[in-house]
């Protein structure tokens, strides 16, 4: 009766020891553009955004600085992530959003790739008056 569950939990063991334990990982890879828009209308100067790709200890940072003047609000972004298990070469974007205005502000973050296809799309929930929030672009991405 019970050498059969053995035989199937003995199979899974063995698989489990062959398999290397980085194929168990979930590791994100991506680059290219984010584009910051409004839900009503064009931004001016309602956001200030600032962005920092870094590892994981923040020993190695890059930070920009949004809006640029036009005002534009489209950044280069880079994530290699392991979901799973961050390790000191990983790599995130953080971005920095505050409310410059009395109102609530809707966005919407728009990932492309290198190849300025859409990697993702998101609407956060609206930013409160004076509001300052943080959002990982490696949790936008798929």
């Amino acid at each position: 009766m019970r050498t059969r569950p053995v035989a199937v939990l003995a199979t899974f063991l063995v698989i489990s020891l062959l398999v290397p334990t980085g194929a168990w990982a979930r590791r994100v890879t991506a680059g290219g553009s984010l584009t910051i828009s409004a839900a009503s209308g064009p931004l001016t100067n309602q956001l200030v955004v600032a962005a920092v790709t870094a590892n994981p200890g923040l020993e190695k940072t890059i930070v920009q600085q949004l809006p640029l003047p036009g005002p534009l609000y489209v950044l280069p972004f880079a994530v290699d992530k392991d979901k799973d298990s961050p390790k000191q070469g990983d790599l995130d974007t953080i971005l920095l959003l505050t409310n410059t205005t009395s109102a609530v502000l809707s966005i919407t973050l728009t990932l492309r790739g290198l190849d300025g296809s859409v990697l993702a799309a998101s609407t956060p929930p609206p930013l409160m008056a004076h509001e300052t929030r943080t959002i990982q672009l490696s949790d936008l991405l798929p």
